[in-house]
């Protein structure tokens, strides 16, 4: 979870603090940081493309009462499909929302 709360602090410094429009830093060349508006909105809208299909899947094992279950109703642990679905799931929406909102 620390990864995940790392991307959260690079969008937020990456939007505000080393913003060269904004210019808070001054003549700190911060360029090596910054990613190119146009390459931001491209991996926001892939991310969302991501994110959509495996959200629906995600309502859907919900409603069923199965997130995060095998089929024999037994938490999922490493080598099942289920385990990786759900790391990817939280990782999508609790890393990535900043990024793309």
């Amino acid at each position: 979870m620390a990864a995940i709360k790392f991307v959260d602090i690079f969008t937020y410094v990456s939007i505000s603090i080393l913003n060269p429009q904004i210019d808070w830093l001054g003549g700190f060349s911060s360029s090596n940081l910054y990613l190119d508006y146009s390459l931001q909105v491209f991996l926001a809208i892939g991310v969302v493309c991501i994110s959509v299909p495996f959200g629906i899947r995600g309502i859907m094992l919900i409603f069923e009462d199965r997130l995060g279950l095998t089929e024999n109703r037994l938490p999922a642990v490493f080598p099942h499909p289920m385990f990786f679905f759900v790391i990817f799931y939280k990782l999508i929406t609790l890393a990535l929302f900043n990024t793309i909102s």
